[in-house]
């Protein structure tokens, strides 16, 4: 009879320990599909925070290419302003050395003039 006591107070205690382990069990399982979800709304925070960035750094780039190419247009410009300004000035310099060529063969032939009149 006392093993008959023995054997239900044994299996009592292994009976609580089961439900007491289940109990456990359920407890760690629900706390680890708390921190699942947590950490997917995280997951998601953090994919949402790059694709944002991904987008600023495209518009970024964009921009810079935008900037790049307007001043390589602007700089194209200048240096052809330049071009045709530097052209410019050489033609009149040319123009100024023929006008000042003629000049001087018409003083010479007019103070020639002069001469011949005065030994004339």
């Amino acid at each position: 009879m006392q093993e008959v006591l023995d054997k239900d107070k044994n299996l009592a205690s292994i009976e609580h320990r089961s439900e007491r382990d289940q109990q456990v069990f359920e407890r760690k399982q629900n706390e680890f599909e708390l921190n699942k979800q947590h950490l997917e709304r995280e997951r998601d925070q953090v994919q949402e925070k790059l694709e944002g960035s991904k987008g600023k750094l495209s518009e970024v780039q964009d921009e810079l290419m935008h900037h790049r190419l307007e001043s390589g247009r602007e700089q194209a410009l200048q240096t052809q302003q330049i071009e045709f300004q530097n052209r410019k000035i050489s033609e009149l310099q040319m123009t100024l050395d023929e006008g000042q060529r003629q000049f001087e063969l018409k003083l010479k032939s007019y103070r020639q003039e002069i001469f011949e009149d005065a030994q004339a």
